[in-house]
């Protein structure tokens, strides 16, 4: 089941950079440009920053999903908190989380940032051959 989905994921990143699947598409398209952010997003990835750093990981949490309810198709956001999710010790949230910021993420390195976390939180449920397989994700990614 597990291998089924993350074979179900690996093909749902290798489309997402493709919309309406023409493979022809500039990597200059409007579409594939980053989205400028709001500013009250950059303040809470700001404060998120300041109380990770402070040691208090669930006001860092709460600042991220609130920038997350801002802009909830950023795939950096998601990522982000997945991490936070993996220092708290939740690493089933973490993978859900970073599994949505594949599906968002266009650009290659964002999918590898979140392939990573997914890595890590199936390293934390013990699951290692799935650790493995997202790990390779991410080095396909960013080579």
């Amino acid at each position: 089941m597990r291998i089924t989905l993350l074979i179900l994921l690996l093909a749902l990143s290798a489309c997402a950079g493709r919309p309406g699947g023409s493979t022809a598409a500039p990597e200059t398209a409007p579409e594939a440009a980053p989205e400028p952010q709001n500013p009250a997003v950059i303040a809470l990835l700001e404060e998120a920053e300041r109380q990770q750093a402070a040691g208090r990981l669930d006001l860092a949490s709460s600042a991220l999903e609130r920038a997350i309810r801002i802009s909830p198709r950023d795939p950096v956001l998601r990522v982000r908190l997945a991490w936070l999710r993996i220092d708290q010790n939740d690493p089933f949230q973490a993978k859900a989380l970073a599994r949505m910021a594949v599906v968002y993420a266009r650009d290659p390195d964002i999918q590898a940032d979140a392939w990573e976390v997914i890595a890590a939180a199936e390293r934390a449920i013990g699951n290692q051959v799935e650790a493995t397989l997202a790990e390779q994700e991410a080095a396909r990614l960013r080579d």
